[in-house]
Formats: structure tokens, C-alpha cells, sequence
């Protein structure tokens, strides 16, 4: 006879379930805990798919100038190829390790731990484009999983759950965290957002283990290494608490949140400091505050319309113009949207309609810190903002689905259609978004389009275009492209006359075009747009530098033709470029390249040793700059120790290859030494990778005299005879080769022209070989 099982008491009163609903017109989703596993396995591997697949465009994409040359890779317009742009990325070791989470701000922002996810990229794929933004979609499917088993689990509700990893998966509005390799923070502190929000989920639903609140705090620490944005965590818990129905204001409840509340206090102290460090924090002045509130209702409700209808999406949204004074009066118009929102909350809260509160809390709750009100960067709102907020208006949307089919189960199917229609909607979109961050230009191109008045996007499109003027492209075809540029800063700055950046870009622009050309009159309106940069931000390092280059190039342009160049130089006022290069060191000892460039021009003024010693500070700031170590050398080789010059152009070739300038110079040093051999393997590589560095045809022609190689001696000096380089000489010693091959009449008619220019060489070589004549 079998036991008699009864009900177990408890000394607790039991609980009414929160999913029952209290009267038929308050449907509630009930408890849900017999899916099957298969069923939730299956759904998460489509949902995974489905996701990947959206985004399967940024497998194509490259890096873009807006930060990528900061964070990840630059490109070398010089070689056409990309380098580090971020030597905090380069090494992987403990030292290094210790200085990225030692350094307080990197792009106003600190993230050390993305940071750190940079550096192992780079470790496995260097500078490649795809592996970075390979990575971040990785973590994009893995957070979209785990807002599923949040979903599921707190709400213990298969439908919404999978509804909302779904539209969360496939949205567009994440395109810019996902395609954009420098908003790698985003993927990487929504990951551990999410992971401490399950992991508090089972401290609430495990009879309190402290093994699940501790791990709780520790994911958060995670995320608040990888984004300042995280802080909001502390607040969200809470939301938590109250949907489970616990009393807020108890000793339990309010000790718990004291670490969550203390830590984000202290990262969101971290994260203003390092706003402020950055220049990133705008001035709270430009806009009174009663403004501001205008844009937060603005973007509060653009967030909303375009989480729904997925159009419109831009890299940067500016900041509207003042007009008399005042915004413009359409901005007050979203107060409206907004205010129905909070009046939705309110309804619902009365209503007690737990699943509404919790959706729209957790949604302002996340974007509240980004609505500027602390006005933060050059927009007045940003794609990537939304990233953790849009998780509540995703559940609102499963809770929506599910409420309407309990309501009426033959609406399942219409629904279910419904869902998947708009999930494709987005999907579609979202992968025709990530085409538009392919490249600079497409993605500036595309942001032009949708907000034409965004000074920053015509000065990055600029940029773009600046450094597809590659050298391996004629010079009149850089010289357009670089023209095309110009037209882009010239609109940024009619945009924002204050836009000193845009002033300096499009000074290098002309500076470029002069040394392409050896044209003044592109270095005298260089100088000019460096100085209204200087104007405005007198403590633009940068800015001293480059002008101090376009007065070098000047001064040089001078010593080759001082007749044409003399009067010209002698109206700028200046004299001397290395103080531009010091004031921008007193006032960035950091930038590696002032003291290069420093280096370079006292190398010029015969201050050989001076000049080393400036190298010497900069290979300290950036070890890994294989410019300074081929100016080192070629400075030792000056000074008389080729050996040592030598051994630094070999130390520049092993970090970039090509680098036909350092090749060339060892080549000349090996000329030097009388290391003909040597020095002609050298040039006839520089020639494959530069064929138009004239000189190196001159040397390698001598080097083949020397080695007696005649006939091919010939063909090099006659070259360097027909480009115009060092006539005279060339010309003697193609002379030389004809006298012995036996062309005498060829030498002969060589020495005479020489012998006009009063070489002394050419003139004893007529005496001796052409008397007869």
C-alpha cells in the first residue's frame, strides 16, 4: 500500500503569483517553465543565425577614420598600408597590461578592459580590419543569447524571451555598436551588463546564495571596466527588486545595493574625469539648461521612432544651431512624445501593470545619463546609446505579443506573422547599414545625407579623402584628390567657423600638394590655415607642428631655387621652424614626431648631435617608429658612423617593409663605405618600389662604373642625365664608362660639355683623352 503523500507546510504565508491576473481586463503572462529544452535550444541557434547573418556584411567592412586610426589602425599614405595606431595594443605583456588600467583616459573614455580586448585582436590578426569587427559580432550574438535566458528566466516566459533576443539580435539601431570597430565598449560592457543582471536573477530566484550576488558584482565591475555607460546597472537592479516585489526600503534590500551603488559612484567619477580629459565633456554654457531638456525629449523620442521604423540611421547627429539665441522651436514639439511616455508609466504603474513598468523603466532608466543633459561629445544623440536602453522596449514588445494571445488565442498566428515581418523589416535594414560602414567615405557619405549641418562629418569625409591621394597615384591625380578634400574642410568650417580642426586639415591638405609640386604658394596658404587654427586653440600641439613643416619645406624650396623662391620666403614671417616644433613640445611632450621633426631640422642647421639627441627622446616616447630610427641614421652616417647608421635603417626596414627612403639611405651608406655591391642589391630594390627617385639611378650608375659594369652604368647615368639630376657629374662619369667600352668620340663629347661647367674632373679627362681631337 503506497504512502499517502501531503502538502508541506511553510511558515511563510504564501504568496499570490504576480503572473495571475487580478480581473479579465488585466491579462497577465502566467508562469512558463514547460518548454521544452530542445525547443529553447533550437530557438537560440536560429536566433543566433538569424543574427549573424544580418550583420554579415561587416565581414567585408574596413576601418574608418572616426577613432578606428585611434584605437586600432592608422593608415600610412606613404607606404599604402595600415599601422598601429594605438601602442597600448601593440604588446601583450604584464607592463603593458598594468599601463592600460593605469591610464585614466583614452578617448575620454576609460575601458580598460576593451582595451585590452583590442590588444588580443591584435596579437591574433594584427591590424586586420575583419578580426576586430569579427570580434564584435561575435559578442553581439553572445549578449543577444544571454538577453534571452534573462528574459526567460525572470520572467519565466518562452515568448517574450524569444521576441526579444530576436528584435534585439537583428536590430538596426545597433549597426554602429556592432559595425564600428572603436565602439567595441559597447558589445563588450552589454555582455557582462546582461551577465550580472542573470547572475543577480538566481541570487533573487536561489534563496539569496551569496555566490550569485557575489559573481553579480563582479560581472558589473566587467562592465564598468569596458564602459562607463554601466553605472546604471546599480539603479536597474532595483527595478528588479521591485518587480519581485520586495519592500525597497528595508535594511536587506538597501545593504545590497550598497557595493552596486558605491562602485558606480566611484566609475562614473572615473568616467567624467576622463570625459574631461578628453576634451569630450561640452561646454554646459552653450545650451541653458531648460534647452537641454528639450533634447533629451528629443532624444528620448527619436530613440523610440527609430528602434520601430529603422530609416534614417547617421553616424553622428549634431547639435542644432542657435538661431537669435534660441534652438529651433521643433525641438520643444518632442516634449509632447515624451510626456506621453511618462504618462504610460504612471497609467501602468497605477494599473499595477508590473510587465509596462518594468519594460519603460528599464529602457529611461539606461538612457537617462546619455539624453544630454550633461551634454557629453558633439552630438545630441548617438545609435549606439541604445545599446542596453532598447533591451525594455524589446520585452515590451514580447510582453505586447503575449498579452494580445492570451486575449485571444486565434491572434497567435497573425501575431507570430507580425513579429517575423518586422523582425525581417529590421534584419533587411540592418544589413544594408552595414554596407554604409564599409568605409570612411561611404559612412560620412551616408551621414552628409541625413544631417547635412554636421560640421564633423564634412571634416572626416575630408580626411578620407586626403589620404586616398596614395604616392603611388600620379601627382595631378593626388593633387585633385586632395583639392576634393579641401572643399570638404572649407564646408566644415563655413558650418563651424571655430572648427580649428578643420582649419588644420585642410593646411596639411595644401602642405601635401606643396611638397607634391615643390609649389610655395601651397605652403604660404598652408601656413595660413594653421595660423586661424592657432587662433582659435592656441594650445593645438599639432597645429605648431605641422606649420613648422611647411616653413622647413619653404626654407628648402629656397635652397634649391633661390632665385625664384628667395623673395617669397623673405615675406613670411619666419625664420626659424624649430620653434614651432618646441612650443608644440612644451606643449605635448608626448607626440614622439615633434621631436623627429625637431631632430630633422636641427640636422639641417649641421647640429648633428642635437639633432640625435632629439631622436633619441622621441624612440623613447614610441619605440616602434620606423621614421626616427631611418633620421637617426642617417645622422650617424653624417656624423661619419655608417656602421651605426647602418644598423638603425635595418632596425627601420624590420618594422616597415616597403620603406624605399630608409632602403635608399642604407644604399648610400653602403655607397659610402665603397660597398658597391651592397649598395646597388639596395637600389635596385628602391627603384621596384619608387621608380621615380631619379638620385637613386645617379648612385646605383656610379656604383656599376665602379664595379665596372659599363653598359649597364650607362643606362643608369643616362637616365639621371634625361630626369635632370645631378647633370654635371652624371655626365662625367657616363663619359668615363663610353672611354672604357672604347666609345671614344661618345667620352669625348661628354668631357667637353662637362668642361663647360668648369668641372674639374671633366676637364682633366678632356686634356688627357680627347688633346687629339
Amino acid at each position: 500500500m503506497s504512502k499517502k503523500k501531503y502538502p508541506k507546510y511553510s511558515k511563510h504565508k504564501a504568496k499570490k503569483n504576480k503572473f495571475e491576473p487580478k480581473n479579465k481586463k488585466d491579462v497577465q503572462p502566467k508562469a512558463d517553465n514547460k518548454t521544452p529544452l530542445s525547443v529553447i535550444v533550437l530557438t537560440c541557434v536560429l536566433i543566433a543565425i538569424v543574427t549573424a547573418v544580418s550583420f554579415q556584411p561587416v565581414h567585408q567592412n574596413g576601418l574608418t577614420n572616426w577613432d578606428d586610426n585611434k584605437y586600432v589602425a592608422k593608415f600610412e599614405v606613404r607606404e599604402n598600408t595600415w599601422y598601429p595606431g594605438n601602442d597600448l595594443i601593440v604588446e601583450l605583456s604584464w607592463e603593458n597590461t598594468k599601463k592600460i588600467f593605469s591610464t585614466l583616459s583614452f578617448m575620454g573614455n576609460y575601458h580598460p578592459l576593451t582595451m585590452l580586448s583590442y590588444n588580443i585582436d591584435y596579437q591574433i590578426s594584427g591590424v586586420s580590419a575583419s578580426s576586430y569587427l569579427r570580434t564584435n559580432l561575435i559578442l553581439h550574438v553572445i549578449t543577444t543569447l544571454l538577453i534571452f535566458w534573462f528574459v526567460f528566466f525572470f520572467f519565466s516566459n518562452f515568448p517574450m524571451a524569444a521576441i526579444a533576443a530576436f528584435l534585439f539580435g537583428v536590430g538596426t539601431i545597433h549597426v554602429e555598436s556592432v559595425a564600428w570597430a572603436s565602439e567595441r565598449k559597447d558589445v563588450l560592457y552589454a555582455l557582462f551588463f546582461v551577465a550580472s543582471l542573470i547572475s543577480y536573477t538566481y541570487y533573487l530566484r536561489k534563496g539569496r546564495q551569496a555566490r550569485f550576488f557575489i559573481l553579480s558584482i563582479f560581472l558589473f565591475i566587467l562592465s564598468l571596466l569596458s564602459k562607463g555607460q554601466a553605472v546604471s546597472l546599480a539603479v536597474t537592479l532595483v527595478i528588479l527588486d521591485w518587480f519581485e516585489g520586495r519592500k525597497l526600503i528595508s535594511d536587506r534590500v538597501i545593504i545590497e545595493k550598497i557595493p552596486f551603488f558605491a562602485l558606480a559612484i566611484c566609475f562614473g567619477v572615473i568616467a567624467i574625469m576622463a570625459q574631461q580629459q578628453g576634451d569630450a565633456i561640452r561646454d554646459i554654457e552653450e545650451f541653458a539648461f531648460y534647452n537641454r531638456i528639450a533634447f533629451a525629449a528629443y532624444g528620448l523620442t527619436q530613440y523610440v521612432i527609430k528602434m520601430i521604423v529603422p530609416l534614417n540611421f547617421a553616424a553622428l547627429y549634431p547639435y542644432p544651431s542657435l538661431v537669435e539665441g534660441q534652438i529651433p522651436v521643433k525641438f520643444w514639439f518632442y516634449l509632447l512624445p515624451a510626456s506621453l511616455l511618462v504618462l504610460a508609466f504612471i497609467k501602468a504603474f497605477k494599473k499595477k501593470n508590473k510587465f509596462v513598468v518594468f519594460g519603460i523603466a528599464f529602457f529611461v532608466v539606461n538612457v537617462f545619463l546619455v539624453l544630454q543633459l550633461l551634454p557629453v561629445g558633439s552630438a545630441i544623440m548617438a545609435d549606439r546609446y541604445t545599446y542596453i536602453p532598447s533591451i525594455g522596449f524589446y520585452i515590451l514588445v514580447g510582453y505586447g505579443y503575449w498579452r494580445l494571445v492570451l486575449a485571444n488565442k486565434k491572434l497567435q498566428i497573425p501575431l507570430l506573422v507580425a513579429v517575423i515581418a518586422f523582425g525581417g523589416v529590421q534584419a533587411y535594414s540592418t544589413t544594408q547599414q552595414c554596407k554604409v560602414w564599409n568605409n570612411s567615405v561611404t559612412m560620412w557619405n551616408n551621414t552628409i545625407k541625413i544631417s547635412p549641418d554636421a560640421s564633423v562629418a564634412w571634416n572626416n569625409r575630408g580626411s578620407a579623402k586626403d589620404k586616398l591621394a596614395k604616392t603611388t597615384l600620379p601627382v595631378g591625380e593626388r593633387v585633385r584628390i586632395r583639392q576634393d578634400a579641401m572643399i570638404d574642410f572649407t564646408e566644415a568650417v563655413k558650418l563651424n567657423p571655430k572648427y580649428y580642426h578643420a582649419f588644420y586639415n585642410r593646411g596639411t591638405s595644401k602642405k601635401d600638394c606643396g611638397l607634391d609640386t615643390h609649389d610655395s604658394t601651397w605652403m604660404i596658404t598652408a601656413i595660413a590655415d594653421f595660423n586661424k587654427a592657432l587662433q582659435i586653440n592656441s594650445k593645438f600641439a599639432e597645429a605648431y607642428h605641422n606649420r613648422g613643416v611647411a616653413k622647413e619645406n619653404l626654407i628648402d624650396f629656397r635652397k634649391q631655387n633661390p632665385k625664384w623662391y628667395g623673395h617669397i620666403v623673405d615675406s613670411i614671417a619666419f625664420r626659424d621652424p624649430i620653434a614651432d616644433y618646441s612650443r608644440g613640445i612644451s606643449l605635448d611632450g608626448s607626440l614622439h614626431s615633434l621631436y623627429t621633426s625637431r631632430g630633422v631640422a636641427i640636422g639641417k642647421t649641421g647640429d648633428l648631435q642635437g639633432a640625435i639627441v632629439d631622436f633619441n627622446r622621441s624612440l623613447q616616447l614610441k619605440p616602434q617608429s620606423p621614421e626616427t630610427y631611418s633620421n637617426r641614421g642617417y645622422a650617424k652616417v653624417l656624423l661619419g658612423k655608417h656602421k651605426e647608421g647602418i644598423a638603425d635603417y635595418n632596425i627601420a626596414l624590420r618594422m616597415r617593409n616597403p620603406y624605399p627612403d630608409a632602403l635608399y639611405n642604407r644604399g648610400m651608406a653602403k655607397y659610402n663605405m665603397a660597398d658597391y655591391s651592397g649598395a646597388i642589391t639596395d637600389l635596385n630594390t628602391v627603384l621596384a618600389q619608387k621608380p621615380e627617385l631619379v638620385a637613386a639611378y645617379f648612385y646605383r650608375g656610379i656604383s656599376k662604373y665602379k664595379m665596372s659594369d659599363f653598359e649597364s652604368a650607362i643606362k643608369d647615368l643616362s637616365v639621371s642625365i634625361e630626369k635632370q639630376n645631378n647633370i654635371v657629374n652624371a655626365v662625367y662619369y657616363r663619359g668615363m664608362c663610353f672611354m672604357m667600352i672604347g666609345k671614344r668620340n661618345e667620352a669625348c663629347n661628354d668631357f667637353s660639355f662637362t668642361s663647360k661647367y668648369k668641372l674639374k674632373e671633366g676637364m682633366d679627362a678632356l686634356k688627357l683623352y680627347c688633346s687629339g681631337n
